[in-house]
């Protein structure tokens, strides 16, 4: 009997996980601005945190949204929607998740550090930036960061 219910519950858990996961791609794919006026990126914040592992999902999907690059003036990938998101919920320490260095950026060539990091990095190697950030997500070092951060 508890073998049953252990299943039960386990199929459960599985089928709401990923019904969330497929309702965050869905609002990713539903965006038509990144701003907070825009329904879909309300909708993503407010999952705070609880949406940043399908956003890792998606850090490696190239599908060109709709949704405009005002710095560059081309459309946003997913991908790099997911990793502006995930910086907006949860400020990304880049360099302990790509051990590179950033403390300026030339604003002649990029709007923001985020965008610098997206052309530099996410897009050149989605999927090395993919594991690098999983990694950093799932481990240790976000443990401390969010200690000290929130110590206050």
């Amino acid at each position: 009997m508890k073998n049953i219910y252990f299943t039960i519950v386990l199929l459960f858990t599985s089928c709401c996980c990923c019904a969330q996961n497929n309702k965050i791609k869905e609002l990713v794919y539903e965006m038509k601005t990144f701003s907070k006026t825009d329904t879909a990126y309300y909708k993503i914040l407010n999952l705070k945190t609880n949406a940043i592992p399908e956003l890792i999902n998606l850090l490696n999907d190239t599908d060109v949204t709709i949704v405009m690059d005002d710095c560059f003036h081309v459309r946003y990938k997913t991908g790099d929607l997911a990793f502006l998101l995930i910086d907006v919920i949860e400020q990304i320490p880049y360099f302990v998740v790509t051990h590179r260095q950033y403390d300026s950026f030339d604003p002649r060539k990029y709007c923001n550090i985020s965008e610098e990091i997206l052309c530099n990095v996410v897009r050149s190697d989605r999927q090395t930036f993919q594991q690098q950030y999983s990694k950093y997500f799932y481990g240790v070092e976000r443990k401390k960061i969010l200690k000290y951060r929130y110590k206050k």
